[in-house]
């Protein structure tokens, strides 16, 4: 059976609350509404969205909150890619006895990377997969970090693998030998 993902809808308005709640649960979440939306988001809140908005904005800043979250059961603790090693519970990156201190976006931008090592990801999606969905700043902030992850690797003396520019669409993470 399935972990089902709860979201709290809150609005003054019930009508409001039951149209959100129909949307939700149309894509599988369990969803409960309440009418106190300060209280809500002061004990609860980790987005908001004002009216009017549209279903799929709704739909989509959901799953964009989950996806932050982590809160997928399957994922794991550990990732490799090549000899680097990315552990998640301890936030550590390691290179065989050399380990790395990052950021804490810079941790999450390379964890990203690491799990799918050779995928080409634009500098819009991993804006939106690591600073979040609604975040107001530019894509030249995903060029400073990966710099800096760059200069961080560099300094441990790891070349492999190597954050590469895919010149005109993103970044990709490249394992010595792939060919990507």
């Amino acid at each position: 059976m399935a972990v089902t993902s709860k979201i709290l809808v809150v609005d003054d308005e019930a009508h409001i609350v039951e149209l959100a709640r129909i949307y939700l649960t149309r894509e599988g979440y369990d969803v409960e509404g309440v009418g106190d939306g300060a209280q809500a988001l002061i004990r609860f809140g980790h987005d908001y969205l004002t009216k009017p908005f549209h279903p799929q904005e709704l739909v989509a800043r959901a799953k964009a909150l989950l996806r932050r979250a982590k809160i997928e059961p399957d994922q794991p603790k550990l990732i490799r890619a090549g000899k680097l090693e990315v552990d998640l519970e301890r936030h550590e990156i390691r290179h065989g006895t050399s380990k790395v201190q990052l950021r804490p976006k810079e941790f999450d931008l390379l964890a990203l990377l690491a799990r799918h090592p050779g995928r080409v990801f634009q500098r819009s999606e991993l804006l939106d997969l690591v600073w979040g969905y609604d975040f107001p700043g530019y894509t030249r902030t995903v060029d400073v970090h990966v710099q800096q992850v760059r200069e961080k690797l560099a300094a441990a003396e790891i070349k492999d693998p190597s954050i590469q520019t895919v010149w005109g669409v993103g970044y990709r993470l490249e394992l010595a030998g792939s060919g990507s």
